[in-house]
């Protein structure tokens, strides 16, 4: 954290005698200055603001890595987007969105051995994003042939819910609503992708580090539920870069996965940059 470091200066002045064959004279005390002020506390409001016309590159990588009896599996998610802001409100939350995905990719196979590669359906496909009162967004069709139906997307990414509500300090800490969570589109769908049965959220975030350019979040995150019949417990640690000046999350990393003895059975990373071009 942040300390202003008050440094008290002591100054001597030394008298001119006014007789030089007087005897010396004690120095008059010290005359201290005042301690400086500390500078306030700095604080920020972090949340994605957008105008109108702007555009932003968006990767999402997900990988999973799971023991099984005789074989080690692993499965991974890419997907690359471009956006661009079409309509925004006074307060640069970006109403309409139209976003075009480069890569939509999934791969799997055997640890060390050939992935294979298949097109997910929104792969080389523009959508039109429009926010609702919810805070998701419908999505029409302007390019390729994928049925979006009655799919909700989340126009700032799943990683939004976990920024705070108004302004933090560097070390404030805060639990993010078990519903921001659950919103379609957002982080427990892809915990639930992978056959797990949530009952009980806890995500923490705390602001490990606040500067004038960028926030640094770190991110605690235990899940309860389970695997068919099994209990199981999941949990995850990461970390969220906020750039203050470009307004975006330009980082996220959430590693970890689901609890055993001998550590995580099941391993899943997410990781998300975000970028203006």
């Amino acid at each position: 954290m942040h300390r202003a470091l008050c440094v008290l200066l002591a100054v001597f002045q030394l008298g001119a005698c006014a007789n030089p064959r007087a005897e010396n004279r004690p120095a008059p005390d010290p005359d201290p200055k005042e301690p400086r002020p500390r500078p306030a506390a700095l604080s920020a409001r972090l949340a994605p603001r957008h105008a109108v016309g702007q555009r932003y590159d968006t990767e999402r990588l997900l990988k999973v890595r799971e023991q099984t009896a005789g074989d080690i599996v692993v499965l991974e998610g890419i997907e690359t987007t471009r956006s661009e802001v079409i309509s925004a409100d006074e307060q640069g939350q970006a109403l309409i969105v139209r976003r075009h995905y480069e890569q939509s990719l999934t791969r799997l196979g055997s640890e060390g051995g050939r992935l294979d590669e298949t097109r997910n359906p929104l792969h080389g496909c523009t959508l039109e994003l429009r926010r609702d009162a919810q805070g998701t967004a419908g999505a029409t069709l302007v390019e390729g042939k994928a049925d979006v139906g009655r799919q909700r997307f989340l126009i700032d990414g799943f990683d939004a819910a976990l920024l705070p509500a108004g302004e933090v300090h560097e070390g404030d800490r805060w639990t993010v609503p078990a519903e921001e969570l659950a919103r379609p589109g957002g982080l427990n769908s892809l915990i639930s992708a992978q056959g797990f049965k949530i009952e009980k959220n806890e995500l923490e975030v705390r602001v490990s580090e606040l500067t004038e350019r960028r926030a640094t979040l770190d991110v605690d995150w235990r899940i309860t539920g389970s695997f068919g019949q099994a209990p199981a417990v999941m949990t995850f640690k990461g970390s969220l870069d906020f750039d203050r000046e470009a307004h975006l999350v330009s980082r996220f990393v959430l590693r970890g996965g689901r609890q055993a003895e001998g550590g995580h059975v099941q391993q899943i990373t997410i990781t998300v940059t975000r970028t203006r071009p």
